[in-house]
């Protein structure tokens, strides 16, 4: 009995040492965490809509013209429909880069 009483009180203690040092810095982040001032970063998700749009139209602009290589050129088909719809979709973003780099700073927040 008086090993299973020692074995609680050395229990308790350590856990009372735990709890009250894990109480004290979290509260003292807090504490410091609510002094810093946070600004709502510019939202990523406004032009997604557009990006998605864009990548698919050159996806699709390049398979066309793969299609059309293909016929006119003696090149395998794999080549030609992998390569431009690679460069299709890498043009559209790059024009969706550009058109968003360009707008004034209150349109993309």
């Amino acid at each position: 009995m008086g090993e299973i009483i020692g074995l609680v009180a050395v229990i308790g203690f350590w856990s009372s040492v735990i709890v009250i040092t894990y109480m004290y810095f979290y509260t003292r982040h807090k504490e410091r965490m609510s002094g810093v001032v946070v600004t709502p970063a510019a939202s990523p998700r406004k032009f997604v809509a557009l990006r998605w749009g864009l990548l698919l139209i050159g996806i699709g602009c390049g398979l066309f013209a793969g299609a059309v290589l293909e016929k006119a050129l003696p090149l395998p088909k794999v080549f030609t429909t992998v390569f431009t719809t690679c460069i299709g979709g890498g043009l559209a973003l790059l024009f969706y880069f550009k058109r968003v780099e360009n707008l004034p700073e209150s349109d993309t927040v």
